[in-house]
């Protein structure tokens, strides 16, 4: 939960039936290659944007320094 008073929203561009995949992320204005956030990241709020398509960007968080912390 983000601190009293903070709101942190996610939103899902172009997201459909057929669009499930991540493309492309930024969080708070910037790019985001992570597919993972931890607490620290939305404690003060903010916007995580995901922009949907209909196929799967293996691009996109697949950097070994992007992996979540509990996959390390």
């Amino acid at each position: 939960n983000p601190g009293e008073g903070k709101e942190f929203r996610i939103v899902a561009v172009n997201s459909s039936k057929e669009n499930m995949y991540i493309q492309s992320a930024e969080l708070n204005g910037k790019p985001w290659d992570k597919p993972g956030i931890t607490h620290s990241d939305i404690i003060d709020g903010g916007k995580l944007i995901l922009i949907m398509g209909d196929k799967p960007n293996k691009e996109w968080g697949a950097k070994p320094e992007d992996a979540p912390l509990s996959v390390k």
